[in-house]
């Protein structure tokens, strides 16, 4: 009994030993060193900036080294190293698909959808305690695709030599033979051997047929027909088969094939480890041009002009600096430059859905060469679009110099109801000219000639042109004309216009379509950015609509 009283005493005090132990601990947990605290404070912490900046990075150098690392060229590589902004980054991965793209018409990119498809299945078929796509395995599977032929030994054990291999029977490794009829950039009949040495799936690429040979240098086990027959060697091995010596580039008794000779094999290894040849390269120039270091600069803009209600014509222009242009004497004392441009319209979906190229040529006399110098040069190439959002890339080259300049924007043709009071893009200009041109012409619209200041800077106490369309307006039925009121107004960007002036000069009516163009003095206005703002209202069927563009005054 007093045995039993003294367990129970002493499991008590455990009991309470256990829960003032607990209570110190909850107490220290509790309690905070308001030195230690007013530190934590003093500390500073990644702000969520220097967060996405390291997932940005992450994302990059994945790309660049794990999800293109077999595929990127040398060049890629050095230009997409050189690259600083994520901007510029995200244009040069969607070049790089764009080139490698057999069919760019095509909604679906179906080589990068064929590479990320080798990429898991090498992930899921070749993994060794290391990913798959690092494997030699993975990396040719993921280069060149599935192999055309393959011989296959997952167990390796006996194994009847071919005659090339020097003939007999021995114990091999597990080893794989891939071949290929052609590859790009490689050749023809590609043979390419993995051996599996350790066992655990991790096939490397070989040079060496011997290496699969499990008995290569047991006495006596895996003789090959000129070791058992060639008296020579009187059942042994010889030396220079496993000591890899070769006569002639040949292993003594063994009919070699040309290609297995180490010059061969040692050759086709360097082929195979290139990046593979690129055949879509239309746009080589358009990546390469991207971080130049002798850069072509230049500006552009779009703008969009209702044809019906299905098509919009799309002018697009190109704007720079002949002192930025090479130019050179021809010879009879005039000094002459060349650009060529190109660029090519895509949908969302990749599909190109147009395409041109034009040449830029100015020609000026020596005496004016450094007045023309100074001067703005402006080109306009008129594309027909639907509605619909694009990407429009431009390539500009000065032809003397061979420096290029590249441009990615967006163009918004938009798709609005045929019912709905709407405009075409509000376009300024330094100038608008009358002309009866052809609408296919350069500049040329409606009834005017308007060259678009793509910048939209203008100095301070110039004048102002601005120009745009009205469609959708109602008709009297009796007077067959409309009745609309258009008002205007500069403000300062951000600022409600005090007051709208009444525009009763330059409009022009067509069957379809108002055009109107004027030219407002900047006077008074003092220099910084302001909007200018156009306010529609139809009189006759009670709808308003505005139309508003930014610009600067210097």
């Amino acid at each position: 009994m007093q045995t039993d009283l003294k367990a129970l005493g002493q499991r008590s005090l455990e009991r309470l030993a256990v829960g003032i132990g607990t209570a110190l601990v909850l107490a220290c947990a509790l309690w905070v060193d308001p030195v230690a605290q007013d530190k934590a404070r003093q500390k500073p912490s990644r702000d969520r900036g220097d967060v996405q900046r390291e997932e940005a990075e992450d994302y990059y150098s994945k790309w660049l080294e794990e999800d293109v690392a077999y595929i990127v060229t040398g060049d890629e590589r050095t230009i997409f190293l050189k690259l600083t902004t994520e901007e510029e980054k995200d244009a040069f991965i969607e070049q790089f698909w764009f080139r490698r793209d057999p069919d760019p018409r095509t909604a679906v990119n179906e080589y990068k959808e064929e590479h990320y498809r080798r990429i898991q299945y090498a992930n899921e078929r070749f993994h060794a305690g290391i990913p798959g796509w690092k494997t030699d395995r993975g990396r040719i599977y993921i280069m060149f695709g599935p192999p055309d032929r393959k011989e296959s030994y997952p167990s390796g054990g006996w194994y009847q030599r071919k005659l090339h291999e020097g003939g007999g029977s021995t114990s091999v490794f597990p080893f794989e033979i891939w071949e290929y009829r052609y590859l790009d950039g490689v050749g023809d009949d590609i043979e390419l051997e993995f051996v599996d040495q350790s066992g655990g799936n991790l096939y490397r690429l070989t040079t060496n047929a011997q290496d699969k040979d499990e008995f290569l240098h047991v006495p006596g086990m895996g003789l090959t027909f000129d070791e058992m027959f060639n008296p020579d060697f009187e059942g042994r091995k010889s030396p220079d088969r496993v000591l890899g010596i070769r006569d002639a580039g040949f292993l003594p008794g063994i009919p070699e094939r040309t290609k297995d000779s180490p010059f061969a094999k040692t050759e086709l290894l360097m082929r195979v480890s290139k990046a593979p040849v690129i055949r879509y390269d239309d746009l080589k120039g358009i990546v390469t041009s991207e971080i130049s270091f002798d850069h072509f600069d230049f500006v552009t803009a779009s703008h969009h002009i209702r044809i019906d209600s299905g098509r919009y014509l799309v002018p697009i222009t190109v704007g720079f600096k002949n002192a930025d242009v090479t130019f050179k004497d021809d010879g009879t004392g005039r000094w002459a430059s060349h650009l060529q441009v190109y660029g090519m319209v895509r949908s969302l979906e990749k599909r190109i859905v147009t395409e041109f190229d034009d040449d830029i040529r100015a020609v000026y006399p020596q005496e004016q060469l450094q007045s023309a110098l100074q001067l703005q040069g402006v080109h306009q190439k008129k594309v027909m679009l639907a509605p619909g959002r694009y990407r429009l890339d431009l390539v500009v080259k000065d032809v003397e110099s061979g420096r290029m300049g590249t441009k990615a924007v967006s163009v918004n043709v938009p798709n609005a109801a045929s019912d709905d009071l709407s405009f075409s893009s509000l376009i300024l200009t330094r100038n608008v000219e009358a002309s009866g041109g052809d609408l296919s012409e350069p500049f040329v619209l409606g009834t005017f000639k308007v060259k678009p200041q793509i910048d939209r800077v203008f100095p301070k106490g110039a004048y102002l042109g601005f120009y745009f369309e009205i469609y959708n307006y109602q008709v009297d039925q009796s007077s067959q004309q409309p009745s609309l009121r258009v008002e205007y107004a500069i403000a300062p960007r951000g600022a409600k216009p005090e007051k709208m002036r009444l525009l009763r000069r330059g409009l022009t009516m067509s069957s379809e379509r108002i055009y109107l163009a004027r030219m407002v003095n900047l006077a008074g206005l003092e220099p910084g950015r302001h909007t200018l703002h156009c306010t529609v209202s139809d009189q006759l069927s009670g709808r308003t609509a505005d139309v508003r563009a930014h610009f600067e005054i210097r």
